[in-house]
């Protein structure tokens, strides 16, 4: 096994770095991770919801849109080489680098309180991460309407079975929740990172309820009158009150990976890895997470789910704070596959690399004409960017093409690279050939 690679994969475009976890086989525990220089990266052995050993591992920068390959060699050939961070841990309480957080005996968050900027993220007595239960008969089409009046029945996931610190590591924290409302069982691992601003709520839910709405809500300090939405390629804001008819119609937005509320300095996220419905009222940022109706399926959302959904209080706007970047890493992790391949590929590549303030390339395809590769970029902040693209071998052509990718206009390239301006919200697709 000595000189197997381990080759992670970054599937955005930024380089970043974050933890992985392999399944322990083959003898893994017995081995160490190493850098291009030799040295060891941190790792450390750990049990997932299945019973499954794993080792988790942190890997330093991954390339956009590219890799990096780790040796495996013999751990007993090194020193040891975990590191402690500031990361402390016990039943109610955590602490990292950013926050402490207080938990009461019901699950529920009481405090957490941003150590940087020296402020309590939750308004005086109330509690996040609180699970609620709402009574969900809409007038007509139940699978799809939530009629305003939900609200008026609702009842607090409070009935706790099961509360411990399952993981204590020089990396993450993470503390299991267990509760039971009516038939239906919610586990949750709540996970706090040692140098990391986003707290997951990793979920798994056994449901078996009919008509009843789940929700999760967060109470902010937080002044804010509109509330920003992702969509795709791009963001809207829509008002936190409901001091019109409008604004009392619009008590549930549809939204992609997160919602945000923003001060002029500060601000709070809650992002998702696949649930669509939010509601924010005033201060309080709501999340749909199961609904349960029994039109036209009468069986609709019964039994397993899992999805991960993430708290991210971050210093200025949702933009300054990188909220868009914090959802995409969510939604997009790491990949790892382990090779023993001896090719001749350099130890770390990048397929695109890109000079950007707020633009993402989302979308790297083959042409639908066979004839090159697609790549489609978006403007994220509302704001005009200038982009420099360079590849990672010489380009013939660059087109911009429509999104049927029917050719507009021929863009310069200087020999691996391009430059091109957008406009904000703006979406550009360019055919390399």
């Amino acid at each position: 096994m000595e000189g197997e690679k381990l080759v992670v994969f970054n599937p955005l475009s930024w380089s970043r770095d974050g933890l992985i976890a392999l399944p322990l086989e083959d003898g893994l525990e017995e081995k160490a991770i190493l850098n291009e220089d030799g040295n060891p990266l941190t790792s450390w052995v750990f049990e997932d919801t299945t019973g499954m050993k794993k080792l988790m591992v942190k890997v330093p920068e991954i390339p956009s849109l590219g890799y990096q390959a780790f040796t495996i060699s013999n751990k007993e050939q090194l020193n040891t080489y975990l590191q402690h961070k500031c990361l402390s841990i016990m039943k109610n309480e955590i602490e990292n680098k950013y926050f402490k957080i207080k938990i009461n005996d019901h699950g529920q968050i009481t405090s957490i309180y941003d150590k940087e900027v020296d402020r309590q993220l939750l308004p005086s007595g109330q509690k996040a991460n609180l699970l609620k239960v709402f009574e969900d008969v809409p007038m007509k089409w139940d699978a799809w309407d939530i009629d305003i009046y939900y609200q008026e029945k609702e009842y607090t996931v409070d009935d706790l079975l099961e509360h411990e610190v399952e993981e204590r590591d020089a990396e993450r924290a993470v503390i299991r929740f267990k509760w039971k409302i009516l038939n239906s069982i919610i586990e949750q691992r709540m996970i706090v990172y040692a140098d990391k601003r986003r707290i997951d709520f990793k979920t798994e839910v056994d449901w078996h309820e009919h008509q009843l709405l789940l929700k999760a809500a967060f109470p902010v300090d937080v002044r804010a009158t509109k509330a920003r939405y992702e969509i795709q390629f791009g963001s809207v804001e829509r008002p936190t009150h409901w001091n019109t008819s409008w604004d009392y119609a619009k008590f549930e937005t549809c939204a992609h990976k997160w919602v945000d509320l923003s001060e002029g300095d500060y601000g709070v996220s809650l992002l998702n890895d696949c649930k669509y419905g939010y509601d924010v009222k005033d201060q309080t940022i709501r999340l749909t997470l199961i609904k349960s109706g029994i039109m036209p399926d009468q069986e609709a959302d019964q039994g397993y789910h899992e999805f991960t959904y993430s708290l991210f209080p971050h210093r200025g706007n949702w933009l300054e704070g990188e909220t868009t970047k914090e959802a995409y890493e969510l939604n997009y992790p790491l990949l790892t596959v382990r090779s023993n391949s001896s090719g001749k590929l350099p130890i770390k590549n990048s397929l695109v690399t890109m000079d950007a303030k707020s633009t993402i390339l989302e979308t790297v395809k083959k042409a639908e004409d066979g004839s090159g590769l697609i790549l489609r970029f978006y403007e994220y902040g509302n704001r005009r960017d200038r982009v420099k693209v360079t590849f990672n071998q010489k380009l013939n052509k660059v087109v911009e093409c429509n999104l049927i990718e029917e050719e507009i206009q021929d863009i310069s390239n200087n020999q691996n690279s391009f430059i091109f301006e957008i406009k904000p919200f703006e979406i550009k697709t360019c055919k390399i050939v």
